[in-house]
């Protein structure tokens, strides 16, 4: 269609017909070209490019066609087998992960698998050996038939190292052996101690036998816990359970001592029993080492040396015989891909000469177009600009040459569309000028109503957390206060009764010595008891018993009312208290942390109480800033002093402490806690007030305890609570609690309207 029409325009005729003219072609061509429509130009020079391109394809599909024969016949024996040997080594070594990962957590999972890998190792197998019987080559079938043999002999080997796992006492010799031979020698042991115990229980309640049936009890118990310990270790190889087992041997051994020395004050009938169990428990004292031995060495898993030993080494040998066909096959097919490629470079040269060609065509056909189609193209972009910047009145108007291009031209309907467009674009644009209005009114309602529900979002989340922290309070305040009262009953009836224990004891004494005065020369036998019992360490040491009773029954009775102080049940009003006497309270609680320690010594408690009066606030609430506080302080000094270690020899003349000063400043009462400890970096010091923020191990901290103190202090109190660290400086807390009435309304300890309960000092 195209080329008659250009030949159609190469000669002019006149109305007749008769041919008038004849015109240079090039001139007929340039103008028949520029007559031409988009779609016409474009058909016609990509008509060039398609039919070029087609001889050149041509040309390169035979070579290419010849090249690749010889690629495909390779490709079809050696791409395979050298997958297939591949994916077999893959399949073998997930066979061998199986049975490991079965031996070691005994799971089922890895056993199904191991059988499923098993059934895709031998189909890779098949596989294999269907392929190589095109090869002729000798090595590769010598290879896969060893690899036959020795899958034979290995593949019966997992199912042995199953049955030894899943039989855990013939599996494990060490617990074999503790089954066979220590606990019929525990049963045993267990009985007669209950025996001996039964026996003790029914003597005269004395002072000595009440000791002695205690320390037979911590003997059975000892004993149940360094069994229970070793058989612990037995299973799980756990070094902490070897660590415990260790301790309870040294408390069973030392509680041993105790009842063998104790010979004089046991009955005949107990003391034989003592020679049996002394002689079982010498028998079973000395199995531990046997099987320590056995456990740490290689003989503690018959599956796991059966597979080390047999099974491992077959692996390893298949493996290298996988390797070597592959590495067979892998060679072959490099040397055969060289040949294609080659004969393919052949072909591949005579593609780039082809599309240089085409390249060359394809510049001036681009070069052609970009002056008879971009130059138009060009004023319609600017028009297009210009209604960018703003200006919808703008009208695109595209000629060519001097000529306005006509209704039938491409580019004169594209720019007729684009005037009508221009238009409804001013339409539109007025009417999304309203919409953007309605819009901005729309989503200022919108910020408001999401700036009052985060708001209401926070009052909810620290209503939860308040919610979560009183009853969690309540529930500790009820517990503890329980506990006081249930441990304070029994100590008042010791106590009550140490009075008339001393009375009685002081009578007899008395007795004993007017006996001594008047009888001087007393029967035999009675000389002999008295020399037995050794009456006058007893007249010595008995008074000292009971005063270390009262002490015992004394601390008790400070510890019960700590308890009760601490766990005070008045968070729903406030209430005069006294700080000091709470500081009292939170610190004979944490006794226990601050002695010394096997890795530490004692942390001592510096009180500087400047100021004794008392305070409207929550005392319960403010007792748990202060648990908080001093909790994280004696963290933060056990951080240098790691427990898995003996107490470091640097820090011999170095005393951790921890100083509590309060002080009445303006309107505020202050507490301040400082620590020498490691102190706090800076960039942890503006996060320590954040809920959930903590820098202590997994399971050590939830995060909470500074947050709540903070909210306890801030909110509850309407008071301040600040931190204040350097690095190797220590750390310091303050509490400024503000004192809600005027200093002359609020009693002091010596105004008669106060009366304080007992304060409590801990004794270092």
């Amino acid at each position: 269609m195209i080329l008659d029409c250009i030949l159609s325009r190469m000669v002019h005729r006149d109305k007749s017909g008769n041919k008038i003219s004849k015109v240079d072609i090039n001139e007929i061509l340039t103008k028949s070209v520029s007559n031409l429509s988009i779609n016409q130009k474009l058909n016609f020079g990509f008509g060039i490019i398609v039919g070029i391109s087609f001889l050149i394809i041509g040309r390169n599909f035979i070579s290419s066609v010849l090249a690749t024969r010889n690629i495909h016949q390779t490709q079809e024996l050696r791409i395979p087998a050298t997958l297939t040997s591949s994916q077999a080594q893959e399949e073998l070594l997930k066979m061998s992960s199986h049975v490991r990962g079965y031996l070691v957590t005994g799971e089922s999972r890895f056993r199904d698998d191991f059988y499923q890998s098993r059934q895709e190792f031998e189909n890779e197998l098949f596989q294999l050996a269907k392929l190589l019987q095109q090869d002729t080559s000798p090595n590769t079938y010598d290879d896969l038939q060893q690899l036959r043999t020795v899958y034979q002999e290995w593949i019966i080997l997992p199912e042995q190292l199953f049955a030894l796992r899943d039989d855990v006492i013939g599996n494990q010799p060490a617990l074999k052996k503790f089954s066979e031979d220590g606990e019929e020698l525990i049963l045993s042991l267990q009985s007669q101690t209950t025996a001996l115990i039964k026996l003790q229980s029914h003597r005269s309640p004395s002072a000595m036998n009440v000791t002695l049936l205690k320390e037979m009890a911590d003997f059975q118990t000892s004993l149940a816990l360094l069994v229970s310990s070793l058989r612990a270790y037995l299973l799980t190889q756990d070094v902490a359970f070897q660590f415990e087992y260790a301790d309870h041997v040294l408390d069973n051994q030392a509680t041993w001592e105790i009842l063998i020395n104790s010979q004089a004050n046991l009955s005949e009938s107990q003391w034989e029993i003592i020679k049996n169990i002394e002689q079982q428990h010498s028998a079973f004292m000395a199995l531990p080492d046997q099987l320590f031995e056995i456990v740490e060495s290689d003989r503690y898993r018959s599956d796991l040396l059966l597979f080390r030993t047999q099974s491992e080494p077959l692996v390893t040998q298949m493996l290298s015989l996988l390797d070597e066909m592959v590495t067979y096959q892998h060679d072959l097919l490099a040397a055969e891909l060289a040949k294609g490629r080659n004969e393919l470079a052949i072909a591949q040269w005579h593609m780039i000469l082809g599309g240089f060609g085409v390249l060359g065509i394809a510049m001036v056909m681009t070069a052609l177009l970009r002056r008879k189609i971009s130059a138009p193209i060009g004023r319609l972009t600017f028009a297009a600009s210009r209604i960018i910047d703003g200006n919808f009145d703008a009208k695109a108007i595209v000629e060519s040459g001097d000529e306005i291009l006509e209704s039938g031209d491409e580019i004169g309907l594209l720019a007729r569309t684009f005037n009508r467009m221009t238009q409804t674009l001013r339409q539109s644009h007025q009417d999304l000028e309203a919409y953007n209005q309605n819009l901005q009114q729309h989503s200022q309602e919108l910020e408001q109503k999401n700036y009052q529900l985060g708001h209401t979002l926070e009052e909810l989340k620290d209503t939860q957390l308040q919610l979560i922290q009183t009853e969690k309070m309540s529930s500790l305040g009820q517990m503890v206060a329980g506990v006081a009262h249930e441990l304070n009953n029994p100590v008042c009836f010791i106590e009550g009764n140490l009075v008339p224990v001393e009375s009685y004891a002081n009578n007899l004494i008395e007795l004993i010595q007017l006996y001594q005065k008047h009888y001087p020369e007393a029967d035999q036998e009675i000389l002999n008891k008295i020399n037995e019992i050794d009456v006058e360490f007893l007249i010595k040491d008995l008074p000292k018993i009971l005063i270390s009773m009262q002490i015992g029954t004394e601390r008790i009775s400070q510890i019960v009312l700590s308890l009760r102080n601490f766990s005070r049940l008045d968070e729903a009003e406030m209430k005069l208290a006294d700080i000091n006497e709470g500081i009292d309270n939170t610190v004979m609680i944490l006794r226990n942390r601050l002695k010394e320690q096997p890795y530490r010594p004692e942390i001592e408690i510096i009180r500087d109480y400047r100021s004794d009066d008392l305070v409207e606030c929550y005392p319960g609430q403010l007792n748990q800033v202060f648990m908080n506080i001093l909790n994280n302080a004696i963290d933060a000094i056990d951080e240098l002093f790691p427990e898995e270690k003996e107490f470091p020899v640097e820090f011999y003349d170095w005393q951790p402490n921890i100083l509590i000063r309060t002080e009445q400043a303006s309107q505020f009462f202050i507490v301040t806690i400082i620590d020498n400890g490691p102190g706090i970096p800076e960039s942890v010091q503006c996060r320590l007030f954040d809920p959930f923020f903590t820098t202590k191990p997994v399971g050590k901290g939830t995060g909470l305890g500074l947050s709540i103190s903070h909210q306890i202090v801030v909110e509850k109190h309407g008071g301040e609570l600040s931190c204040h660290s350097r690095i190797d400086e220590g750390t310091t807390f303050e509490i400024r609690i503000p004192l809600i009435h005027g200093e002359s309304t609020l009693p002091s300890r010596n105004q008669e309207s106060y009366k304080p309960t007992k304060i409590l000092h801990l004794i270092h």
